[in-house]
Parts: structure tokens; C-alpha cells; sequence
């Protein structure tokens, strides 16, 4: 009767064992999504900030875009602005509006290596003529 009892137990503690390490690999899945999630979210952050930040500069330029890639130490070329900062690329194009006196800009994010859109803005500002 005792072997019986010790093989029980010692099938007992393999299961709680096996239990353990199975919640163990589990948690450490969710621990490695959930700091990709946190990664990312972060990302998408700096983007919105720099963005944002783009967006205040050509206001401030009256639309100039020129003018606002040397503020934000970018580069003008083919009617387009481009300031990289660390891995983000902000790009800013002008759009076409239907609207007298009001000039608009396409803002947007991406990452410099895949070159994926993290986040887009439009800008619109009141031209003064005269």
C-alpha cells in the first residue's frame, strides 16, 4: 500500500510541476506581447508629438515649407518637407483646397526604415494676401 501511495504522490507533484511550468511559459508570451504593445505605443506617441510639432511650424510659417524644414532642421525638395528625427520621418506636402484664403498642408509619420505611416495630420492655415 505505501508504494502505491509514494508513485501517487510522486505522479501528484509531476502534474503540479508540469501545471507550473505550462502558466510559466505562458506568462512570459504575455509578458513579451505586452511589452511589444508598450513599444509600440510609445512609438505612436513620439509620432503624434512630432507631428504636432511639424504642424505648429508651418502654421507659424504661414505655410512656407521651405522655411519650416530649416526650422526643424529637414530638407525642401520636390514640393515636399522631410525632417528625420531619431527613427521618425515627418513629411509635410501642401494639398490643394477649393477654399479663398485658406492654405492646407498634409502632415504625416513614418518609420525611417520600414517607411510604415505611423500617423497623418492636416494642417490648415488663414493666408493674408497683401
Amino acid at each position: 500500500m505505501n508504494k502505491s501511495r509514494a508513485s501517487l504522490l510522486l505522479m501528484e507533484q509531476l502534474v503540479m510541476v508540469l501545471v507550473f511550468a505550462l502558466s510559466a511559459a505562458i506568462c512570459l508570451q504575455v509578458f513579451v506581447k505586452a511589452d511589444e504593445i508598450s513599444r509600440m505605443g510609445e512609438q505612436t506617441d513620439r509620432a503624434v508629438l512630432l507631428a504636432q510639432t511639424g504642424a505648429e511650424t508651418i502654421k507659424g510659417c504661414k505655410g512656407d515649407l521651405q522655411r519650416a524644414a530649416g526650422l526643424l532642421q529637414g530638407q525642401f525638395a520636390d514640393r515636399q518637407l522631410c525632417a528625420v528625427k531619431d527613427d521618425l520621418c515627418l513629411k509635410a506636402q501642401h494639398i490643394d483646397t477649393v477654399v479663398a484664403g485658406l492654405g492646407q498642408a498634409e502632415i504625416w509619420v513614418e518609420q525611417t526604415d520600414t517607411g510604415q505611416r505611423l500617423f497623418t495630420l492636416t494642417v490648415a492655415w488663414q493666408e493674408v494676401s497683401g
